[in-house]
């Protein structure tokens, strides 16, 4: 909140309050620490906690990376109607996200006992689509509506973009889940794997919008098609990995 005033004076203001969202999270970053036990294990920490951050950072590009593009290739009134669109979608990621930070330590702790792992993978991914899907369902057949109520008359031009933005926003969520699955039950490896995922995702979006992102609509469906690749990552956490013998958590 505090970075936002400032960078207002250089950025549009959907920019300024993305760009202050990440930047406060990576200046937040050094003063996180991990409470280990005294009788655990020395962390692998330098390489683990970097791998970590890129991963954060990475998940947070592709969220927010859509309202910054948008702020560098749209006019401004485009720019005000696409952002309030993506933020409204967040409602989407959140509900999502909820399901992610219950499930990860269920997760870690049948990691770290070598239980199977598969029924809690799939009752996260059906809490996801159940969770996430109504917000969801609800922005995309019902955009006028949710347009209205959530920002009056002010900005007509939302409520075309609310359907790709929901859509995108679910995509996203769904594909986090397997993702933060995967790092709850595996090793290194594991990180580089989410880490490189969500980076290729966002590099995917970054191109396709220079090309082709130049109004509005077709900037939003290159965002959710840009989420969506994140599907095709996400699909592999079905797929045993050998780093998995490698735990994240070995005490939960």
């Amino acid at each position: 909140m505090a970075l936002t005033l400032p960078l207002l004076a250089a950025l549009p203001g959907a920019a300024a309050a993305v760009a202050a969202t990440l930047l406060g999270m990576l200046l937040a970053l050094p003063v996180v620490r991990p409470v280990r036990a005294a009788d655990s294990a020395p962390a692998d920490a330098p390489e683990g906690k970097r791998l970590l951050a890129l991963v954060a950072a990475a998940q947070s590009g592709l969220l927010y990376g859509d309202v910054l593009l948008a702020g560098a290739l749209l006019t401004p009134d485009q720019t005000g109607a696409f952002a309030a669109a993506a933020t409204l979608a967040r409602v989407v990621f959140f509900a999502g996200w909820a399901v992610q930070v219950a499930a990860f330590p269920l997760v870690a702790r049948r990691a770290a006992a070598g239980e199977p792992l598969r029924p809690l993978l799939l009752g996260a991914l059906g809490a996801t689509v159940l969770i996430s899907g109504i917000p969801a369902a609800l922005l995309a057949l019902a955009p006028e509506w949710c347009a209205r109520v959530a920002f009056g008359s002010a900005l007509p031009g939302a409520a075309a973009l609310l359907p790709g933005a929901a859509v995108g926003t679910l995509l996203l969520t769904v594909a986090g889940t397997g993702l933060n699955h995967l790092l709850a039950s595996g090793g290194v490896g594991a990180q580089w794997f989410v880490a490189r995922a969500y980076l290729w995702s966002g590099a995917a979006m970054l191109l396709a919008a220079a090309l082709f992102g130049h109004l509005p609509l077709h900037l939003m469906l290159i965002a959710a098609l840009g989420k969506g690749t994140l599907l095709l990552s996400a699909a592999s956490s079905l797929i045993p990995h050998p780093w998995r013998s490698t735990r994240v958590v070995s005490r939960v």
